[in-house]
C-alpha cells in the first residue's frame, strides 16, 4: 500500500468512490490539487487508488476532509492509514489543533486516533421551494471597509485565523449592519455551504432567511438554539447529523454565533 498525492487524473476515480449523500467530491479534489495550502493524499494497491483524504491548512489550523474508502476494502484499516498518514503532514510546533467533521462511519477510526468530540452539527432539509420574505432594511452587500469586523467575526466564532479562505468568497457577502454602522453577521452565498455568522439573533434570523431563498439544506450546531427556532420556525427538518472533532489543543469556539456551517472541510 503506497501514500501517493492526489492528481487530476484521480478525479473520475474519486468521483466513483464519493458516498451516495454527499456531493461535489470531485469539484473539492480539484480545489485541493490547486492550492498550496491543501494535501490531497491518496492510498493506492498496485495502482488502484482505495482511499483519498485532504489536508487543509489555515493560518495556525489545519483540517481534514473527505477522507473516503473504497466500500470494497473497508475493514482493513485504510480509513486509519490515510487518516494518520495526513495528521502525520502537519508540523505541531505550527499548528496546534487539528479538526474534522465526523460521520458515524467514521467516528470510531478518529476516535482511536485521539481525535475528542467537540459537539454535533444537524442536517436539516426543506420540503417546499419558496421562501417569501422581503429582506431586513438592516442587510446590505459587503464593503471593503467591513472586511476586518467579519474577520474577526470567524476568529471569534472559530478561533482560526483563515483570511485566505475568506477572501475567496467575500466580494458577494452580505452584511447586517446595526444602527451604528457595525457588522452584527455575515453571509457568504458563493463560498461553499453558505456559510452564515452572527452576533445577535436578529442578525442570524435575517441572514438566515436570505439563504433559506436559494438553499434546500442547511446545516446548524446543535446548541444554536436560536438558529434551530428560524429553521422549525419555517418546518425545515433535521434528516441526518455530523460530529465536529479535535486532535491537539483545545479552542474556545462559540457554536451560538454559527447559523450556518461553512462545510465539511472548513467547519
Amino acid at each position: 500500500m503506497q501514500v501517493e498525492t492526489v492528481e487530476i487524473a484521480d478525479l473520475p476515480i474519486i468521483e466513483h468512490l464519493q458516498p451516495s449523500d454527499w456531493k461535489g467530491v470531485a469539484e473539492h479534489y480539484h480545489y485541493y490539487i490547486s492550492h498550496d495550502n491543501c494535501v490531497p493524499l491518496k492510498l493506492t494497491d498496485a495502482g488502484v487508488v482505495k482511499a483519498v483524504g485532504a489536508l487543509i491548512y489555515h493560518q495556525d489550523s489545519a483540517w481534514l476532509a473527505h477522507i473516503i474508502v473504497d466500500p470494497s476494502a473497508r475493514g482493513q484499516g485504510l480509513g486509519t492509514k490515510i487518516t494518520q498518514a495526513l495528521i502525520d503532514k502537519v508540523d505541531p510546533e505550527y499548528f496546534s489543533s487539528i479538526f474534522l467533521m465526523s460521520t458515524e462511519l467514521g467516528y470510531p477510526v478518529y476516535q482511536k486516533l485521539g481525535f475528542e468530540e467537540e459537539g454535533k452539527q444537524l442536517f436539516y432539509i426543506y420540503d417546499n421551494k419558496v421562501i417569501e420574505q422581503e429582506k431586513h432594511p438592516s442587510v446590505q452587500p459587503i464593503h471593503p471597509s467591513d472586511y476586518p469586523q467579519v474577520f474577526a467575526l470567524d476568529n471569534l466564532a472559530y478561533a482560526e485565523k483563515r483570511t485566505y479562505r475568506l477572501l475567496q468568497g467575500i466580494e458577494t457577502a452580505l452584511v447586517f449592519k446595526n444602527s451604528d454602522n457595525k457588522v452584527e453577521g455575515v453571509y457568504f452565498p458563493d463560498l461553499l455551504e453558505g456559510p452564515v455568522l452572527a452576533l445577535t439573533p436578529e442578525a442570524g434570523k435575517a441572514l438566515m432567511i436570505e439563504r433559506m431563498k436559494t438553499h434546500a439544506i442547511a446545516i446548524v450546531p446543535e446548541n444554536n438554539a436560536d438558529a434551530i427556532a428560524v429553521l422549525e420556525t419555517f418546518n425545515w427538518k433535521v434528516f441526518r447529523s455530523a460530529r465536529r472533532m479535535r486532535l491537539g489543543s483545545k479552542r474556545i469556539w462559540r457554536a451560538s454565533l454559527i447559523y450556518n456551517r461553512f462545510s465539511g472541510q472548513i467547519g
